[in-house]
């Protein structure tokens, strides 16, 4: 069970209580929020999968395999973790958690897809651009 108390917002719970809680929509909702103003998604700008980069009815942004929402979170929460609970700020976790997909995004490990250039790469499940030696910091 997740236990929530004042301001600072601090959190405390498992993993799996945070990841449930806030992983999948939370978070989520905050990169979209973050990036709303980014030019590739106003442009609908697609940086391409296997073929030339190109204008797109909708673009998602994409992470590349092993840079996942999840495994971003869990590599945060770790610092936060006494091995089987977490107990953190939850705006400071955001505040990482941003400042990380900002830097991935710079690398290229994070990119702006249209949806079928996003279903070609999740069926192949190889990822444009990213470099293989780039790892989490």
């Amino acid at each position: 069970m997740i236990s929530i108390s004042g301001t600072p917002f601090l959190i405390q719970g498992t993993w799996e209580d945070f990841s449930r809680f806030f992983v999948t929509a939370y978070f989520k909702d905050e990169s979209q929020r973050q990036t709303r103003n980014a030019p590739e998604r106003w442009q609908l700008s697609c940086q391409g999968y296997k073929k030339p980069a190109h204008q797109g009815e909708k673009v998602t942004l994409c992470h590349a395999p092993g840079y996942t929402r999840p495994l971003i979170l869990k590599r945060i929460t770790d610092k936060y973790s006494d091995g089987t609970t977490i107990r953190c700020d939850l705006k400071v976790v955001l505040r990482e958690f941003l400042e990380e997909e900002k830097r991935l995004r710079e690398i290229g490990s994070l990119i702006f897809l249209c949806d079928p250039c996003d279903t070609a790469r999740n069926r192949d499940g190889s990822f444009p651009g990213a470099a293989a030696s780039t790892a989490l910091t």
